[in-house]
């Protein structure tokens, strides 16, 4: 008994199933609602397609109708609900399409469905079914899908192509919408115009100034007609580290003066350090300034620095010879003064003769004194003194004029001639004998003569022995 009740339930459901499938089979009419456009603006009009298949053997005629209580002033959505053909006439396994167009009120709410009833009913029989259409209004800014489409990386300086596509969703035309692009870098603005459900790629040149930061950016897209955003959208884009280093230099020249001015600039948008040296001699160098301060290194002015974005770093070194120039006139007019008042006043002359050479005797010199007056003026009271070490004897053998002294001291002796009066380049010669030992070995030093007087001013003047 407890196994035959299972094996009548297992038989009974595979009894049953043919059943089930013929319920299906004989359903009356099915259904197949095509979405022609179902997505529209408010104010707009959706559109479908109804298939309807008859699985009635006996040939029907129906009617399509909309729902009395869907249409406006009962909806707050259907302005108008089109049904075309109203009445058809369908045959068993025959198919017939129906086409309805559902007119949206302006008022109609945005981003939500609205469901519209389309009653159906035989009338040659008691069958009466509905079917439901389903219409999404769109907000006024979805109207006009917006994709930017954007290089994976922009390039500051340089022209990189930016491709937009537009999507009008809507069955319904637009005439000179106002496109904005716009980001904190750059801005592009157009007019454009699109057929109903139109679909539309514009091509815009992204040209970013070349200092930009690199860096994540922001780009909004919008569709304006007037006031009203039909469409919108934001995107970001990439903008790369891009150094753009540029040097140049230039060369001027001036009255004893030249510049060297090298400029380096970055047009990119990442600091880039960089290294300089200029060759320079050492007296160049010494007459030249830099700006900024040089290093010198090896002979070489030397500069190290760093170039920000969009900016420029510039060197320059002035040479200027007319320091120099000036310094060396001066120091030549000096020389000169200097040379032109030593050779002035009066100036003495020593020469030594040998006028007797023994080997085995004492050798005999002749020492001659020349006296000078170089200056102008007359000078008074000359008196030429001169020393004579104890390695040389006197001979008392003198020229035109005997000293007036003859001192003896402890160290040699000293020999004192005095002239009167010496005109303007009037030269005197005083001259004495004397004799060297032969015992005495290498040379001997003569000292220096002296001389002073008194010229025309009454100075006493004590110029240079020689």
């Amino acid at each position: 008994m407890g196994i035959k009740k299972p094996l009548q339930l297992i038989v009974l459901i595979l009894l049953l199933l043919p059943a089930v499938y013929s319920l299906e089979e004989v359903a009356p009419f099915i259904y197949n609602i095509k979405q022609i456009i179902s997505q529209i603006p408010a104010g707009g009009e959706s559109e479908f397609t109804i298939e309807i298949k008859s699985n009635l053997k006996d040939q029907q005629v129906l009617q399509l109708s909309p729902d009395d209580l869907g249409i406006f002033p009962f909806s707050e959505f259907a302005r108008a609900v089109v049904i075309d053909p109203m009445l058809i006439n369908i045959k068993n396994k025959e198919v017939q399409l129906v086409n309805v167009k559902i007119r949206s009120l302006d008022t109609a709410a945005e981003n939500r469905n609205h469901i519209t009833i389309i009653n159906v009913k035989s009338l040659t029989s008691d069958y009466k079914d509905y079917i439901q259409l389903n219409t999404f209004i769109m907000a006024e800014k979805d109207l006009v899908q917006i994709i930017p489409k954007l290089p994976e990386v922009v390039i500051p300086g340089e022209l990189n192509q930016v491709r937009v596509y537009f999507k009008n969703r809507g069955n319904v035309e637009f005439e000179d919408l106002e496109l904005y692009l716009s980001s904190e870098i750059w801005n592009e603005n157009a007019v454009l115009s699109f057929k109903a459900n139109e679909n539309k790629t514009e091509f815009f040149s992204m040209d970013i100034p070349a200092g930009t930061k690199a860096g994540e950016y922001l780009l909004s897209a919008r569709l304006y007609k007037g006031k009203e955003l039909k469409g919108e959208a934001k995107t970001t884009f990439q903008v790369s580290h891009h150094p753009d280093i540029k040097e140049k230099e230039e060369t001027s020249e001036g009255f004893l003066t030249s510049e060297i001015k090298i400029t380096n600039r970055n047009d990119g948008n990442a600091p880039v350090k960089r290294t300089l040296d200029l060759e320079m001699g050492f007296f160049k160098r010494i007459l030249t300034e830099t700006t900024p301060k040089a290093e010198v290194k090896n002979g070489k002015y030397f500069w190290e620095f760093t170039v920000e974005p969009a900016t420029e770093f510039i060197v320059t070194a002035k040479t200027d010879y007319r320091p120099g120039l000036i310094g060396l006139i001066v120091l030549a007019a000096f020389i000169g003064l200097l040379v032109y008042f030593l050779s002035r006043g009066v100036r003495i002359k020593k020469r030594v003769f040998k006028i007797k050479h023994a080997h085995y005797a004492d050798s005999e010199v002749k020492v001659m004194i020349h006296v000078k007056n170089r200056d102008n003026r007359e000078v008074h009271n000359i008196k030429l003194i001169e020393l004579i070490p104890n390695a040389i004897r006197l001979t008392h053998e003198y020229g035109t004029l005997k000293p007036e002294k003859v001192q003896q001291g402890t160290r040699g002796m000293r020999l004192i001639w005095t002239l009167e009066t010496l005109s303007p380049g009037e030269e005197r010669i005083l001259s004495y004998n004397a004799r060297i030992e032969k015992n005495i070995l290498g040379s001997i030093y003569l000292p220096s003569a002296s001389v002073q007087y008194i010229n025309r001013k009454a100075k006493k003047c004590f110029p240079f022995g020689s």
